[in-house]
């Protein structure tokens, strides 16, 4: 059994009594189906099967698409300069590590994210928080 195989099984295993799972059966094991060279490439398949999935119509950009040579705090504003954006969303963990000064000489204000997992039913007793965005796809259909 290949990875691929190997995983799918493992999705198939913990979600087939999930009440959605049925109904994204087929998607998921397509996906599992293709070869890949390269991790991003099943990567982005899953990203854009759960964007669908939740009906989300971000625009998917890489960072590779604008060419810095510019390395940690330092890419992250020009990324996001770049983009004409005016705030970071980081982390909570960024407080540690983000030169903060770089953000405030282009003027980006930076958030730190607080978040506070919202509870849906699970297909086992009590609420297991910080799963994968498929745990609440198969067990609840939706974003709660």
């Amino acid at each position: 059994m290949n990875w691929q195989e190997a995983h799918f099984k493992e999705i198939h295993d913990n979600y087939r009594k999930a009440p959605y799972y049925p109904k994204y059966e087929k998607d998921i094991q397509r996906i599992y189906e293709q070869q890949y060279d390269v991790l991003i490439d099943i990567n982005m398949e899953l990203i854009e099967f759960l964007m669908k999935s939740f009906d989300i119509a971000t625009e998917i950009i890489y960072s590779s698409e604008f060419g810095f040579n510019s390395k940690s705090t330092e890419k992250l504003v020009d990324l996001v300069s770049a983009v004409e954006g005016d705030v970071y969303l980081s982390g909570p963990m960024g407080k540690n590590y983000l030169e903060h000064q770089l953000f405030e000489e282009k003027n980006i204000h930076v958030t730190f994210q607080e978040f506070k997992h919202p509870a849906y039913q699970q297909q086992y007793n009590g609420f297991e928080p910080n799963m994968s965005a498929i745990d609440s796809l198969f067990n609840d259909g939706r974003i709660p």
